[in-house]
């Protein structure tokens, strides 16, 4: 799969009802910067300009939003990179620890 992402300019997605966006984060980890729109589950995981340019619930905006990475080659470029920096906060070791580390709490309570 990581292939086929890197093969990719940008990732769109315009799910409205996806739970956990991994594929997004999948997408990112890989340099590919994303155009999405927050809704659900990918609401807590993309964040405006690191790594993804968030769109409305507007097919035009949604558009001109992927035109532009699509157009300037600097800016994807740009925006690939941030994504790539963005999704090492989600690797599953680290996950793991922020696990860990909740139960603990938890159970010192």
């Amino acid at each position: 799969m990581n292939d086929c992402y890197r093969a990719a300019d940008v990732f769109v997605f315009s799910s409205l009802t996806e739970t956990q966006g991994l594929v997004l984060l999948e997408a990112m980890a890989q340099g590919v910067p994303v155009v999405a729109i927050a809704e659900m589950g990918t609401k807590s995981i993309l964040r405006e300009g690191q790594g993804a340019l968030i769109a409305p619930q507007d097919e035009d905006v949604f558009a001109s939003r992927v035109k532009r990475l699509l157009s300037e080659p600097a800016l994807r470029a740009e925006v690939g990179q941030a994504a790539a920096r963005y999704a090492q906060a989600w690797a599953a070791p680290l996950m793991a620890q922020r696990m860990v580390d909740f139960y603990q709490r938890t159970l010192a309570r």
